[in-house]
């Protein structure tokens, strides 16, 4: 698996969706369970579920490997964690739109009319808890 702070890249929509199917998986899936996970997040044929596994191959995000019984089927691998997808696009996000500023984006988030008080208790709850492992 690739590490958190190494870039990925940014995936187009039906890509993502393909890797949130794995993901949802939970690992090695095939490209007939991948379907029916995908078919509730968009319509998808499964010919389309084998040309985005391509692709995403091709990018390092899957490997596929070709499994011959008990019946043939292509098993598809995620090789990269949902977790650090998420950090690889905030933090491109963040060089993007914050110059690189972690703190400027928490800002802009806190000054947000979206966040509710419970949304602020528990990021302030997750600050903490990353202060006291830090001691």
């Amino acid at each position: 698996m690739k590490k958190k702070n190494e870039k990925t890249g940014s995936l187009p929509a039906a890509e993502l969706d393909l890797m949130r199917a794995l993901w949802e998986l939970g690992g090695p899936s095939s490209a007939t369970q991948i379907h029916r996970v995908l078919n509730r997040m968009r319509p998808c044929t499964k010919p389309m579920v084998y040309i985005l596994a391509d692709r995403l191959a091709a990018k390092g995000f899957v490997s596929i490997e070709q499994v011959e019984e008990p019946v043939s089927y292509k098993r598809i691998t995620p090789l990269v964690a949902e977790e650090d997808y998420a950090f690889s696009e905030t933090s491109s996000l963040v060089d993007k739109l914050f110059h690189g500023s972690w703190k400027s984006l928490v800002a802009n988030i806190a000054g947000s009319d979206e966040l509710t008080e419970e949304d602020v208790a528990e990021i302030n709850s997750i600050l903490k808890a990353r202060k006291d492992g830090q001691k």
